[in-house]
């Protein structure tokens, strides 16, 4: 699991497999609004990788009383 969340994904121009004409024709813009989604959406992808390894290893042994008594914490 470590090693997929750390795993770098390249570019999303790699992701892509975009060559240097095909992004020479993109404005430069739109390459780097496009980076910065494709950033966006690889650490949505690790921070949901994480949460879940995290309830798979903590989430069997947790015991709700150890949150506070409060509604907002237990619904």
């Amino acid at each position: 699991m470590s090693d997929f969340i750390n795993k770098s994904v390249g570019l999303w121009t790699d992701y892509w497999n975009l060559t240097p004409e095909e992004i020479a024709e993109i404005n430069p813009r739109e390459v780097q609004k496009q980076s910065f989604i494709f950033d966006l959406i690889i650490l949505e992808e690790r921070s949901m990788n994480m949460a879940n390894a995290a309830v798979e290893i903590y989430g069997v042994r947790f015991d709700p009383s150890l949150l506070p008594d409060a509604v907002s914490y237990t619904h």
